[in-house]
């Protein structure tokens, strides 16, 4: 019987014992089940911060690769106060061309597709008097200018003065003429 119950001490001794230890590799493997759920969110988490640092220096880059293109936009545009330099460079051109100008009438006029970016219509109604050469040539200098001119209306005409005995002494070209530029508000 002393055999007996030896063995089963040591039956005991051995089933404390395996269980201690399955209870070790229990929490053994909880914590490293923790530790690699730990892992892989920071890993997911890194993967993000990479993916979106790569984004962000695609835009920066994209944005770099577009800064001439949006300067020459934004100059094809009148300024905020750049309205009176606009029909200064108009009346300049026109003298510079041997013309006389007269402006008509200035107004802004809003357009919903333009409101939410701030910005209006610029309409300029003229006169000009002066040589044919020199209203053709006022002409292409407004389309040519660095803003997006865009001409609406445009009217040419002819009048002459004629001295002694009916005969003419020179042409006179008149035109009349509607624009409208873009501009910031």
């Amino acid at each position: 019987m002393k055999s007996n119950q030896s063995l089963k001490k040591i039956l005991i001794i051995f089933s404390v014992i395996a269980l201690l230890i399955f209870v070790v590799y229990y929490f053994i493997f909880v914590i490293i089940k923790n530790k690699n759920e730990n892992i892989s969110t920071l890993k997911n988490d890194l993967d993000s911060q990479v993916k979106k640092q790569q984004y962000i220096s695609s835009i920066n880059h994209t944005i770099d690769e577009l800064g001439p293109s949006i300067t020459l936009v934004d100059s094809s545009m009148v300024s905020v106060d750049g309205d009176v330099k606009f029909i200064e460079n108009l009346e300049s051109l026109a003298r510079e061309n041997g013309l006389s100008i007269d402006i008509d009438s200035l107004n802004f006029e809003d357009n919903t597709k333009l409101l939410p970016n701030n910005m209006t219509i610029f309409r300029v109604r003229a006169k000009t008097s002066g040589n044919f050469f020199g209203t053709y040539k006022f002409l292409s200098l407004v389309e040519s200018l660095p803003f997006k001119v865009k001409i609406q209306n445009f009217t040419l005409s002819t009048a002459s003065e004629e001295g002694v005995l009916n005969v003419k002494k020179s042409n006179i070209w008149q035109s009349k003429f509607e624009i409208s530029v873009l501009k910031y508000k």
